[in-house]
This record gives C-alpha cells, structure tokens and sequence, in this order.
C-alpha cells in the first residue's frame, strides 16, 4: 500500500505542470504599493532587497509593484519633500524613467537599484547605497544616471528632459498628490510605507528590509495569491 502510494506522488510530481509566470494575467496578480523617498536610506534599501528577492525569483511573475513618491503637492504645482530640492529632483528623474517604461515596473525598479549603485548595505553614516545622495545632483550622480540608461537600453536623452521640465513636474506632482489624498504617513506606517493588496504590510519605523531578506514580503505576497487564486500553483519560490 506504502509502495503504491509513493509511486502515485512521484507520477504526480513528474507530469506536474511546469511554471510558466506568462500565463498569470493582471487581475490574479498581488498588488504591491510602496511610498518612498529618493534620499531616505531605507527606501534605497527596500528597492535594492525588492530587486534582489523578487525580480529576480519567480515571484516576480504574481507581482505588480506601484510606486509613489512621498512629498507635499503644494496648490501651485510644485512639490515639497522632507530631504529638500536635491530629493524632488531625483523623485522627478525616478518617476520620469517610471512613466517612459509603464507598464514595465522591473525596469523601472532595476533603473532606480542601478543608480543608487550596488550593493546597499546598512551602515552607521546612513550611506546604505553608494550613490543615493548623487543622484539628480552632482556629476557623480550624472554619470550613474547615463550608465545605467545605456545598461537598460533607455534614451538618456529624453529621460533628462523630462527630468528638468514641467511635464515631468507634473508627474512628480500627480504621484505626491496621491500619496497626500491617500494620507500615507512616512515614518509612521513604515519606512518605506508598504502595501500588500488592501494590507498595510509595513509598520511604525519599519525599516528592516535587508536584516529579513524580503522573507515576510515574498511570504505575504504568497499568501495573498493564494487567497485570491486558491486553486492557482504556486510560483516555485513560494514554497522555498
């Protein structure tokens, strides 16, 4: 009875279907909405561990990642942020580079990682990514900033452009302006401000992203596809 039992298991373990991530559509995927800061040391590090663990594994396949930046819409137009004009600035290239490649968000992710340089480490002097604090800001910066375009094949050209003009203002202002009617709290609800689906995921201070190596993230995204897709496989890194 045993022997017949395990010979069914290996039958079914050998003609299981294998992963194919192109056949999840949109609407079984978890959606995961993250308020960031470009100087906020944490919020290099969650996107560098949020490149790490989940571009770069099968959970990238049940995933679909939002982000807007945190800052003041001011009635105006222009936007405030908490590390000053250099910080708006790097937002507004960011978000740029994340309008242009839509509905791309993994290159647009590997674009922001790729500036902030490699890798991000918590460290003592805040520094956790070498380049953060150049980006939109010194020649340092600038030269991180085409490199990384010519690595993901983007038009450096056109990026640049809508980094210093009004358009891209705009789009820097629209994405504050969420965040603002959303009343997401930085600092507060996490730092970055994380959602999985309707879920607040982070917590007060959160910023913990690379002590837990994405372990709660991917598992939240996990169980949030399971209890939406109940009958659906599972991604391979789910059951790691």
């Amino acid at each position: 009875m045993i022997a017949l039992l395990l010979s069914a298991v290996c039958i079914v373990g050998l003609y299981a279907k294998p992963w194919n991530g192109n056949d999840i559509k949109e609407e079984q995927k978890v959606n995961v909405t993250v308020y960031i800061e470009s100087y906020c040391p944490c919020s290099g590090q969650w996107q560098f561990d949020f490149q790490k663990y989940v571009i770069n594994t099968t959970i990238q396949d049940i995933t679909t990642l939002y982000r807007w930046w945190d800052g003041k819409a001011e009635a105006d137009g222009n936007v405030t942020c908490f590390h000053g004009p250099d910080e708006c600035a790097a937002n507004q290239l960011n978000q740029c580079v994340q309008n242009m490649t839509a509905p791309n968000w993994q290159l647009w992710l590997n674009y922001t990682a790729c500036i902030d340089g490699y890798p991000c480490v918590p460290r003592d002097d805040l520094q956790y990514c070498p380049y953060q604090y150049d980006i939109a800001k010194n020649e340092k910066g600038l030269k991180q900033e085409q490199m990384c375009a010519q690595k993901y094949n983007l038009d450096w050209d056109a990026i640049n452009e809508c980094s210093t003009s009004k358009a891209g203002l705009q789009l820097l202002w629209e994405s504050a302006k969420h965040g603002n009617e959303a009343h997401e709290e930085y600092g507060i609800q996490g730092l970055p401000v994380v959602w999985v689906n309707e879920t607040l995921f982070s917590t007060f201070w959160d910023c913990n992203a690379y002590q837990t190596k994405m372990v709660p993230m991917v598992e939240a995204i996990c169980d949030a596809y399971k209890m939406n897709n109940p009958n659906a496989q599972l991604p391979p890194d789910c059951n790691q």
